[in-house]
């Protein structure tokens, strides 16, 4: 069971698409953020419709609250809206439990080196989370009596030991204006491993506000 997995999307249609169009595998995920800022957030909900899981993401909650992207919340109109506003910032597709945010708090709460170790304290044992927000392709690991933090390489397969508890993050598919990658990992179920995929679209953009 192999599955695509990615997040931060930011309005980006083109790059969303590329991604989904080199992901090799049996269900592909989101942890959101579609929207925020960028040129085409209609088409990209529309390609998010297609895909296996979409999580709720803090920016498209602004927008849905009317605090952030006035703009785009007059674009996404009828079913989109309604589509986006029933979207979850968490869930448990096969055993595995995914945030947007954190399992502190799955909407806003970011996992980063320095809440990391925290994070992973409030999961069972042997649990495996993956998370957005933070842009950053990492994995954080508790092996029973230390914090291990990995930095993949693009294509650089991760194990991941069945006795530890990880919580990674697939990196961004448009994190920033300045860089023109996207990022993705590739979860085998069977395996328990995780692939970094990472491809240039070239033009990086530039995030709007």
């Amino acid at each position: 069971m192999r599955i695509g997995v990615c997040s931060d999307i930011h309005g980006y249609a083109d790059r969303l698409g590329a991604v989904i169009a080199e992901m090799r595998a049996v269900e592909k995920w989101c942890l959101e953020d579609l929207i925020g800022g960028g040129p085409d957030p209609v088409r990209v909900i529309e390609l998010a419709r297609q895909l296996d899981l979409c999580l709720l993401g803090n920016h498209d909650a602004y927008m849905l609250a009317g605090s952030w992207w006035p703009q785009t919340a007059r674009a996404l109109r009828g079913r989109d809206a309604l589509w986006l506003a029933s979207l979850k910032p968490f869930g448990e597709p096969h055993g595995l439990r995914c945030w947007h945010g954190a399992p502190s708090n799955a909407l806003n709460t970011f996992v980063s080196d320095a809440t990391a170790a925290d994070e992973l304290d409030l999961l069972p044992r042997r649990t495996l989370g993956l998370v957005g927000h933070t842009h950053t392709p990492v994995a954080y690991v508790y092996d029973g009596s230390r914090y291990l933090t990995i930095f993949p390489e693009p294509d650089e397969t991760v194990l991941l030991n069945p006795d530890r508890t990880v919580i990674a993050n697939p990196g961004a598919v448009c994190g920033s204006a300045s860089d023109s990658r996207a990022w993705w990992p590739e979860l085998d179920l069977d395996q328990r491993s995780l692939v970094w995929r990472c491809i240039d679209v070239f033009g990086p953009p530039a995030l709007e506000g």
